[in-house]
């Protein structure tokens, strides 16, 4: 018989580091995607997430989330909206950068563009 994953003890150092998921309003919370591009900016100690895909399509944004809440941040420079783009963080220079992904509308030709 297997065992039940959901029965597990879990580990004590485990414990003091993962914990239930705090509660957050529906309004400052990106909204559920997938094929957004995500790093963490160890400058800052935040993790970067931008764009990706969902049922209505896709959006420019970029959020960090720092631990404790998420923070929407607006850009004058318009990246177009992506699925499928990598993202790195550059130590040295202290900045994310974005290369490529794949444009959610037709024509649906592979994007090779980088941003930081």
């Amino acid at each position: 018989m297997m065992e039940d994953p959901a029965q597990r003890e879990v580990p004590a150092y485990f414990q003091h580091t993962v914990g239930p998921p705090a509660p957050y309003p529906a309004a400052g919370i990106p909204q559920l995607r997938y094929g957004g591009a995500v790093t963490y900016a160890h400058a800052r100690s935040v993790l970067l997430s931008f764009n990706g895909a969902d049922r209505a399509g896709g959006a420019n944004e970029t959020w960090t989330w720092d631990g404790t809440r998420w923070t929407q941040h607006h850009s004058k420079l318009s990246r177009a909206v992506r699925s499928g783009a990598m993202m790195a963080y550059d130590e040295s220079r202290r900045v994310a950068v974005m290369f490529g992904g794949s444009p959610l509308n037709p024509p649906k030709v592979p994007l090779s563009d980088t941003w930081t």
